[in-house]
């Protein structure tokens, strides 16, 4: 296998695609998958891979062969996996567009941004309308701030400039739409959600307190009375 074997990827080290080849393969113990060491034809650099590792039947003798996944690359490293909060529909756009960045294709890039924009504008509960009063819609519920419709309009003018073919986006333009992409979905569906849990175990914090410093007054008013009531039977009880 090793020296002959060889991969389709886009090369994180050169952003080119390649063929790479296949030096090596590691399975970690029950894992569904195997790390692959691949080496870029184009640059010579060395790739980490994690490849899925699916079973199915051969149809003549029903014996199960398996089949390795497309690479994912795990060194060097090339971007960060969005959070598990995130919706799934709108993490895998959101990764086609990086598929498409790492592929040169920048306009595909951006037109693939403004889709997970519109994609979380439906998840929040505005499917229909132009864009921008969608935007909008989402601002006056306080799901976004100002400053993010902002960032979004933003997106939107260069998706729709790439939808429309109205000049070519640049490499870093579409670098950075990915990255203002990746800061609206952590903060309408991490950080939101991390606040919330924060405000929670605050006031949670705050009763708790509450209620250790009640128990003591409660207890010592108790301990009055009682001593109040002993106090006037023994008087009573005076010849």
């Amino acid at each position: 296998m090793a020296g002959n074997e060889t991969i389709a990827i886009i090369c994180p080290n050169c952003e080119k695609p390649s063929a790479a080849t296949v030096v090596g393969r590691r399975k970690p113990d029950n894992a569904d998958g195997v790390v692959s060491f691949l080496w870029c034809s184009q640059c010579e650099s060395g790739i980490v891979a994690w490849q899925d590792l699916d079973f199915y039947f051969d149809k003549s003798d029903d014996t199960p062969v398996a089949s390795l996944g497309a690479p994912l690359v795990l060194w060097p490293e090339v971007d960060r996996p969005l959070s598990s909060a995130i919706p799934r529909d709108l993490r895998d756009t959101h990764l086609e567009a990086r598929k498409c960045f790492h592929a040169t294709a920048y306009s595909a890039t951006a037109a693939m941004v403004r889709k997970t924009i519109e994609m979380m504008c439906a998840d929040q509960g505005v499917p229909d309308g132009r864009l921008v009063d969608r935007l909008q819609k989402l601002s006056d519920r306080g799901v976004v701030d100002a400053r993010m419709v902002e960032w979004m309009q933003s997106l939107r003018s260069l998706g729709n400039n790439a939808v429309h073919a109205v000049g070519s986006v640049a490499k870093a333009d579409a670098r950075d739409a990915l990255d203002l992409a990746e800061a609206i979905l952590d903060y309408v569906y991490v950080f939101a959600q991390k606040f919330k849990e924060f405000e929670a175990r605050r006031t949670a914090q705050s009763e708790r307190r509450a209620a250790a410093v009640a128990v003591p007054s409660e207890t010592r008013s108790s301990a009055s009375e009682v001593a109040a009531e002993e106090s006037t039977q023994s008087q009573n009880s005076r010849p």
